[in-house]
């Protein structure tokens, strides 16, 4: 939403990670909506116990709301992550993806329940070390209450399950398992400014 900032970080295991291979990793982001259909943010993924790594890998990232959801049509937006190699060049680029994602929310709707669809496809045509989203990927939310959910995803690699529990209005706290193997998971806090 436009005016809306969101903080937080995740632990990703190195199992799922192309660069730095056998490391985990802890990413921090933030996330800032400043028009009423852009969203824009930037993401720092560090590997885990890697010593002779600096500030760690930085991934900008830019999403354009293209048509908003109506009751007919779900919402169209063009993303970009990871465009850019500032230092480094495009060796330093591994979270590189290009995407059109359509998303219905509230595609099913009661006073206590709702799910939410999401499609997408992403492309390769940037230069880049590692891509990310290459292909269909998609997934469905179903959330109780307003502040439990339930996640069932495909990243165009693999299929992947999480819950997610909204916490005193801004505090969300994600549990997952990548493949249905690894754990994954993180803390992030939005605020309206």
């Amino acid at each position: 939403g436009d005016g809306k900032i969101v903080f937080g970080f995740n632990w990703q295991s190195h199992k799922y990670i192309s660069a730095y291979e056998g490391y985990d990793r802890i990413i921090g982001f933030v996330n800032l909506g400043f028009l009423p259909f852009i969203e824009a943010g930037l993401r720092i993924s560090y590997p885990y116990k890697l010593t002779n790594h600096a500030i760690g890998d930085r991934m900008p990232f830019i999403r354009i709301r293209l048509i908003e959801q109506t009751d007919y049509l779900p919402s169209l937006v063009l993303g970009a992550h990871d465009f850019i190699g500032v230092f480094g060049g495009t060796d330093a680029i591994n979270f590189n993806s290009l995407y059109l994602v359509s998303s219905r929310n509230g595609l099913i709707k009661s006073n206590i329940f709702s799910t939410d669809v999401t499609l997408g496809y992403g492309v390769d045509w940037f230069k880049a070390a590692y891509h990310q989203f290459v292909g269909f990927f998609g997934g469905i939310k179903s959330t109780v209450f307003n502040n439990y959910s339930f996640i069932l995803e495909y990243d165009s690699e693999r299929i992947n399950l999480g819950t997610e529990i909204i916490l005193f209005k801004n505090l969300k706290v994600l549990i997952g398992l990548m493949d249905v193997k690894e754990f994954q998971g993180g803390l992030s806090y939005s605020i309206q400014l």
